[in-house]
Formats: structure tokens, C-alpha cells, sequence
């Protein structure tokens, strides 16, 4: 419960860096490389390895596999997989699944 928590309260926090050119994402090892963070701004991804608002559930687990934790949010099932980006400190991504099995919204995660 006390990770849920935590999970929580990060997927909630925007990189203060921004989250960067997320086009040049890739994945390796269990865990999504970002692109390098842009200066300013607070910024959630829009696009992550090609994952969007809409895209389907079953397209983010072919793509990513199974989530490493998972957490209610909001009326939506966040899926969270480990991530990094050079020069921040994000740590992970959530990918936020609405009622219907889409993406409803990409959040990142970071370490304090």
C-alpha cells in the first residue's frame, strides 16, 4: 500500500526538466530510454515509443509487457514501467488505461 502511495504521489509530479524529445525513445532491457530532456517547462509526454492518447491496451503490453506495478487512479488502471532520461530524474512512465482499454493520459515519474 505504501508503494501505491508513493507511486501515486510520483505519477502525479511533473519533470521539472520536461519530458523531453520523447520521439527518440526507445526500449531495452525491461526499461524505456527517453530522449534527452529540453530545458523549462513542465511538460507531460504526448508520445512514448509511439504510444499515444487512444492507443489501445493490448497495443502497450505488445509493445512494453506486462507493467512492473499497476494502480488505480483517477476511475483509470495506470500501468508503470521503468524508465530514464538523461540529465533528470525521471525514473519510470505510467500509461493511464480509461474504462474503454485506451491510453487516457502518459504521465513520468521521478525520483526525489
Amino acid at each position: 500500500m505504501k508503494l501505491a502511495t508513493v507511486l501515486c504521489a510520483c505519477c502525479a509530479v511533473a519533470v521539472a526538466a520536461g519530458c523531453g524529445s520523447t520521439k527518440r525513445s526507445t526500449v531495452a532491457s525491461h526499461t524505456i530510454h527517453l530522449g534527452p530532456a529540453l530545458a523549462g517547462g513542465f511538460q507531460e509526454p504526448t508520445s512514448v515509443v509511439g504510444i499515444t492518447a487512444g492507443t489501445a491496451s493490448a497495443v502497450v503490453r505488445d509493445r512494453l509487457g506486462d507493467p512492473m506495478n499497476t494502480i488505480r487512479e483517477s476511475g483509470q488502471n495506470c500501468w508503470w514501467y521503468r524508465a530514464d532520461q538523461p540529465n533528470s530524474s525521471v525514473d519510470g512512465v505510467a500509461f493511464c488505461m480509461t474504462p474503454a482499454g485506451r491510453v487516457g493520459r502518459i504521465t513520468l515519474s521521478v525520483h526525489l
